[in-house]
C-alpha cells in the first residue's frame, strides 16, 4: 500500500497590540506588533508558509504588494482555501 499524506503549513493569526503612552495621562494609545520587515524576512529567507490568514488585517497587508500576495483575510481561508485542501 502506498499512503501520500499532504502537509499544508497555515497560520492565523489575531492581530496583537500594545498600549502606548501619549501625551494625556489618562489616555492610551495602542501600538501593532506586527512588523512587515520581519515578516518579509521570514518569508523569503526561512520558508514561504501555504496559507497566513489575518482576522483582523492591518491597512498595508492590502496596500503592500508583497504582503497582498502571502497574507488573506480568514474569510478567504473559510470560503476558497478550506474547500481546495479538502480534495
Amino acid at each position: 500500500m502506498n499512503f501520500l499524506f499532504v502537509f499544508s503549513s497555515i497560520k492565523w493569526v489575531l492581530n496583537d497590540v500594545q498600549r502606548k503612552k501619549i501625551k494625556s495621562k489618562r489616555k492610551y494609545g495602542i501600538n501593532s506588533t506586527f512588523l512587515s520587515g520581519h515578516f518579509k524576512g521570514y518569508t523569503i529567507k526561512l520558508n514561504s508558509l501555504d496559507g497566513v490568514y489575518y482576522c483582523d488585517i492591518r491597512p498595508n497587508m492590502i496596500s503592500e504588494g508583497f504582503l497582498k500576495k502571502h497574507i488573506k483575510t480568514i474569510d478567504y481561508f473559510f470560503c476558497e482555501d478550506l474547500w481546495k485542501l479538502t480534495k
